[in-house]
């Protein structure tokens, strides 16, 4: 029997014996992927999003695997999403159709838009955990530098990435206007 990974039905059968069973230690949990394959799993996610615009369902499956590496990102992989952020959120800013005047925001906009306010969360977390941490004469140059950085990624979202977000959330939440065409007097062109 796997003490990790028991089967549904010796859990039942432990239950049935009673507890006499002793506690086993917990092992220590190791993580899911090592440094070298997030990092190459990352670099799929990002490789998926930029070259394949109409996959919906992959962005939908990059945005749950990047969720659940959240807390394995160290400050490198959060460099290298930063920097996919800026370059795509530039690139995707308008999208033509072929043959027409028309134009939107690029297919992928809300997957870029989703992960730069995840970013952003996380920023915003480590913010509030430095100020709180700091001591006024303990401030040393990489703390003034990575703080730095921390401002300038939530100035850099607070002017590209949050006006799309409010425009995106008023579309969604506000309704559209109840009155209709019927209901306005007919024009009799003669």
């Amino acid at each position: 029997m796997n003490k990790h990974w028991p089967s549904a039905n010796s859990q039942s059968s432990a239950n049935a014996q009673g507890d006499n069973e002793e506690e086993q230690p917990e092992v220590p949990r190791k993580p899911l992927l090592s440094t070298i394959l997030r990092k190459h799993v990352t670099d799929t996610v990002l490789y998926m999003l930029k070259a394949f615009p109409f996959c919906s369902i992959s962005h939908q499956q990059v945005i749950t695997i990047m969720a659940s590496l959240g807390e394995s990102y160290d400050q490198e992989d959060l460099g290298t999403l930063k920097a996919f952020i800026r370059v795509e959120l530039d690139r995707q800013a308008k999208f033509n159709y072929p043959g027409t005047e028309n134009h939107t925001s690029g297919m992928n906009m809300g997957q870029i838009i989703q992960i730069a306010m995840r970013i952003r969360n996380l920023t915003q977390q480590e913010i509030d955990e430095a100020s709180s941490d700091d001591e006024p004469e303990e401030i040393s140059m990489e703390a003034v530098r990575k703080r730095t950085e921390l401002f300038e990624w939530m100035r850099f979202c607070k002017e590209k990435v949050d006006p799309i977000d409010k425009v995106w959330n008023r579309r969604l939440e506000d309704p559209p206007s109840e009155q209709s065409d019927s209901d306005e007097e007919p024009t009799i062109i003669e």
